[in-house]
């Protein structure tokens, strides 16, 4: 295994479903490199990669539904604090 010595590898002009980095046939291994991957295009997002051994972006929540998800954690909150 080569060490990058914590060097970030950062991948520009990535497309879904068009573009493919494979490393390896399965998703064993390269786990201490694979946290250094960074889709540009992204958001920055971190590499993960499958059970074929394809590296792709970590999906990102789009600020929507992160708005979303956190607006709905306070109502929850809120109807349980008045229920107690």
């Amino acid at each position: 295994m080569q060490d990058w010595n914590s060097s970030t590898l950062t991948i520009l002009n990535w497309t879904e479903g068009v573009d493919s980095l494979r490393i390896g046939t399965d998703g064993t291994g390269f786990d201490t490199q694979l946290s250094l991957f960074r889709f540009a295009d992204y958001g920055n997002a971190p590499g993960q990669i499958d059970a074929n051994g394809f590296v792709t972006p970590v999906p990102v929540p789009e600020p929507s539904t992160l708005a979303f998800a956190i607006l709905g954690g306070v109502a929850l909150l809120v109807v349980l604090r008045r229920r107690g």
